[in-house]
């Protein structure tokens, strides 16, 4: 398919999507294959997913005219983004999961002060809820960015973007710095640096996987499989989580958002479930949607969360299950739910009142992204594409003889022959389009249509033809 065809499937899209605004986010339930090895117990673990809070404090912001421009062409709400945050904190105080996830993008552009600011919150998380466990994992935007800044001042000014080693030292606590965590630490150069694993209750084993790169190199995917091999023999659940998505949700995620996609994702796919591996939670893709790749019978669950700082902001929730069925064999079931934050304390500027619903709110910052994300969150764009695949292999005759494929075809071909009266019609794009125009324009060429200063067009009806008087008295006919 060439771009532009692929870019027209998308507008198409787009434009079917607006009209269905609407978004599923019922419960799913998803049943695993049975672990063999019994000896990592039974249990219950309830994770929670803070997917892309992409914080950018308060204390950062000043609306002018630099900021902005930032926040109108975001797709997150980076002025709300703080009280969002707290927002969702409270949420988690109330349901009080034994885990939070936080897959990556945690800041607008890797701001230290940001990052900063989002540890602070996560460690009072944890001082509310002490036997909570808080895993966070960096995105794309958080290490060593360029473009972290500052406009406190109005104009936009470069700061300090944290290093791996400093993005470590600042979430202490956090997945790093326990005695129960294992670290990956490269012989060279420091891709995947920050990745770990922890066991957060018996029988579950957690991967956090570093992909600001946007790959899995070989040394990073060798230390995966033996932490995963390590936990297989426990007889664990292994739960990975990441940014990028490993599983494509759709057919458009590697065409027009490849770089959604971990790098080569057919092949690490293919080895992490294999190696047991049985769910990663991802959020590049800011869609709430599940996919799966089975290898030789071991099914590798994908499930991403949409981001939290863009509608419709989602906690997930997947409660897992581990028992032993009839036949004394280990079973497992993961019950994956949404929660959409409503009240947040910010100040709407239409109405000078608090937020009360940040659904309704958020929905009025809806761009052609989200709504691709809703597009993959319902399974409608797979419908569409289906829909848009017909129409381009249309093939059709219309009643001037010429013979047209693709769009044009499937228009044409549904387009009338006869009037109301059996009188024959043309079917031609081209001659309905002049027909309209007929029926639209004036009738002498002193009362011309203004074609932006270049010429004016009428319609002469004794001549049934349409003419074009252009700037210099060059007069253009068309019948």
């Amino acid at each position: 398919m060439s771009k532009m065809k692929g870019i027209n499937k998308r507008i198409l899209a787009i434009g079917v999507a607006m009209t269905l605004l609407a978004t599923s986010l019922c419960g799913i339930g998803v049943s695993a294959s049975e672990p063999q090895n019994q000896s990592g117990g039974m249990g219950e673990l309830q994770v929670a997913v803070l997917s892309e809070p992409r914080i950018f404090p308060q204390s950062m912001i000043s609306h002018g005219p630099a900021f902005n421009q930032v926040v109108s062409t975001d797709i997150a709400m980076l002025s709300e983004s703080q009280a969002i945050l707290d927002a969702a904190i409270e949420e988690i105080i109330r349901q009080a999961p034994d885990v939070l996830l936080v897959p990556g993008n945690l800041t607008r552009e890797g701001e230290v002060a940001s990052h900063e600011h989002l540890a602070g919150r996560l460690n009072h998380l944890r001082t509310v809820l002490p036997e909570i466990n808080i895993y966070v994992i960096n995105g794309s935007r958080d290490i060593n960015n360029p473009n972290a800044s500052s406009f406190a001042g109005g104009a936009p000014i470069s700061v300090a973007s944290a290093t791996p080693e400093l993005f470590r030292s600042i979430y202490s606590g956090l997945g790093y710095g326990e005695a129960s965590s294992v670290y990956f630490v490269p012989t060279s150069g420091q891709g995947g640096a920050n990745s770990y694993v922890a066991r957060p209750a018996l029988g579950f084993t957690i991967i956090a996987i570093d992909t600001a790169s946007g790959l899995i190199e070989s040394e990073l995917l060798g230390w995966i499989t033996e932490q995963a091999t390590a936990a297989q023999n426990r007889g664990d659940t292994v739960i990975a989580f990441m940014y990028h998505s490993l599983v494509p949700h759709s057919s458009i995620q590697s065409t027009m958002f490849s770089d959604t996609l971990i790098d080569e994702y057919e092949v690490v796919g293919a080895t992490l479930a294999g190696l047991g591996i049985r769910y990663v939670f991802t959020s590049a893709m800011r869609a709430n949607n599940i996919a799966q790749v089975t290898v030789d019978g071991n099914t590798l669950t994908d499930i991403s969360t949409a981001s939290l700082t863009a509608y419709p902001s989602p906690i997930r929730f997947a409660n897992f299950t581990r028992g032993v069925n009839a036949e004394n064999r280990m079973t497992e079931t993961v019950g994956i739910s949404t929660q959409l934050l409503q009240s947040i304390n910010y100040i709407d500027p239409r109405t000078g009142q608090n937020i009360s619903d940040l659904t309704e709110y958020g929905s009025r910052r809806v761009t052609p992204e989200v709504v691709v994300s809703l597009i993959l969150d319902s399974g409608l764009y797979d419908i569409l594409n289906e829909a848009l695949d017909e129409i381009e292999a249309t093939e059709f005759v219309n009643t001037r003889g010429a013979r047209h494929t693709g769009l044009r075809a499937f228009i044409e071909s549904a387009l009338p022959t006869e009037d109301e009266y059996g009188r024959p019609l043309s079917n031609c794009i081209g001659d309905v389009f002049i027909d309209g125009l007929r029926e639209v324009l004036p009738t002498t060429e002193a009362e011309g249509m203004d074609l932006g200063g270049i010429g004016i067009l009428w319609y002469e009806i004794p001549q049934n033809r349409i003419r074009v008087r252009l700037l210099g008295g060059l007069l253009v006919t068309c019948s």
